[in-house]
């Protein structure tokens, strides 16, 4: 098996596992939850949910080889709060996954213009959404259900994962959703 793991690191992002020469692939929504900052309701990540996510990850941690995390910037109008939710989300998924998955290899960063502006996609989510349901079909049911931030995450975090091992293995033909459960207490979203 060669796993590629590709994660949009928003508080409503996703994960997504695939074995690119098995034609395979799971995608999960991170945890997320709403708490009261400074009297708005904000969603952050469910930080337990998150670590067992990761751990479950953990038993196919000899078969990953590779793992690219979306870099997040901060919006020119956005406020500092919300720049520092961001970057604390990214730091959380980082040191999740480093401390179930110590023995992983090391996670490549790219920012979403790279990764977008590789594949020819602009920041229109519609165009993301309609680029992984050609490349991965079986999941488009996914994105048939409604077009939501969770949903669209799970489409970049699929072409994440494809960014990353673009050049480091040959790409099966079509893809499938994984048979059996791949991370053991999660659904998937497929």
């Amino acid at each position: 098996m060669s796993i590629f793991v590709g994660i949009d690191t928003d508080s409503r992002g996703s994960l997504a596992m695939v074995d690119f020469t098995k034609g395979l692939f799971a995608v999960y929504l991170l945890p997320n939850t709403t708490m009261l900052v400074n009297g708005k309701n904000r969603n952050v990540l469910d930080v337990q949910e998150l670590g067992r996510l990761m751990r479950a990850l953990a038993p196919h941690t000899p078969n990953i080889k590779g793992v690219t995390l979306e870099q997040q910037a901060g919006m020119p109008d956005q406020d500092s709060a919300s720049t520092f939710f961001f970057g604390k989300t990214v730091g959380q998924i980082e040191s999740a996954l480093h401390t179930a998955c110590p023995d992983i290899v090391k996670p490549r960063w790219v920012r979403g213009v790279d990764w977008k502006g590789s594949m020819k996609l602009t920041s229109d989510k519609a165009q993301a959404r309609a680029l992984a349901a050609k490349i991965f079909p079986n999941a488009a049911t996914i994105w048939r259900r409604g077009f939501t931030t969770e949903r669209t995450s799970s489409a970049e975090a699929l072409l994440i994962a494809l960014w990353g091992a673009v050049g480091q293995v040959k790409l099966a033909p079509t893809y499938q959703p994984w048979h059996g459960e791949p991370l053991v207490g999660f659904d998937q979203l497929t």
